[in-house]
């Protein structure tokens, strides 16, 4: 051959024979994922419980399996607590491992995992309802975990107690139960402010975390304010006081 030509191979007749037969083992491997370590891990066998015919036949169900209309949230709390694990203790655990069909895909191997929790067996919650908030920045909609305070009797009595002798306006607030623009500066509020969530929130987790703090001010006349503070690398920085 050279550069410009090779020859060409071409396959006129294919023959398929029968392979050699040998002997094969079927089996399923259970994982279960831990939130914690963002990892997957094998499930012993001797940890888990799998769910047998006679199982299915004591539910009275017509077939060996759970589905849709008899789905296995319905039977195996019961079973459980009656059967399975009677005298299970307060955070125990348990896998189940059962047939579930389904008329687009058949017979398939599912598995739930139960805790004992306030004397009862309670399926792992694969799907959690929250509410998250949003921000509108100069970027457009941002995730926002801010959490908003407002300030009442409780913490202006606070700020008295350990205040006082420190700032010239906590004798005012004591009279008064509110800042005072004649008394505190905007650094002095910081301070007491900054301070008294520090004890409403002693574990802070987010980094970072805002607050915006709404406390009632007197200026001539009384009226609420807003002051946004951010908690960050283990200090407080003051981002607004409106």
């Amino acid at each position: 051959s050279t550069a410009d030509y090779a020859p060409n191979w071409r396959v006129i007749d294919i023959a398929v024979l029968q392979g050699e037969e040998v002997e094969t083992d079927t089996y399923n491997a259970f994982y279960m994922y831990n939130e914690g370590s963002t990892s997957w891990s094998a499930i012993d066998a001797e940890d888990a419980y799998f769910m047998s015919e006679p199982d299915y036949d004591a539910f009275g169900l017509r077939f060996p399996n759970f589905s849709s209309s008899d789905r296995a949230e319905n039977f195996l709390p019961d079973f459980l607590s009656k059967t399975l694990r009677p005298f299970a203790q307060e955070d125990d655990t348990q896998i189940v491992i059962y047939d579930y069909f389904s008329s687009s895909s058949g017979t398939q191997v599912r598995g739930d995992f139960y805790t004992f929790t306030g004397g009862e067996w309670v399926e792992y919650a694969s799907t959690i309802e929250a509410s998250f908030n949003f921000g509108f920045k100069e970027e457009g909609w941002v995730a926002d975990n801010t959490i908003k305070v407002s300030f009442g009797t409780a913490d202006y009595t606070w700020i008295v107690d350990n205040f006082t002798g420190v700032y010239n306006g906590a004798s005012n607030m004591a009279q008064f139960g509110n800042f005072s623009c004649f008394n505190w500066t905007e650094a002095e509020k910081f301070d007491v402010i900054s301070s008294r969530l520090e004890v409403l929130y002693p574990s802070i987790e987010e980094d970072p975390q805002p607050f915006k703090v709404t406390y009632s001010e007197f200026c001539g006349a009384t009226a609420n304010r807003v002051m946004t503070v951010v908690y960050s690398g283990g200090e407080w920085t003051l981002e607004s006081d409106e």
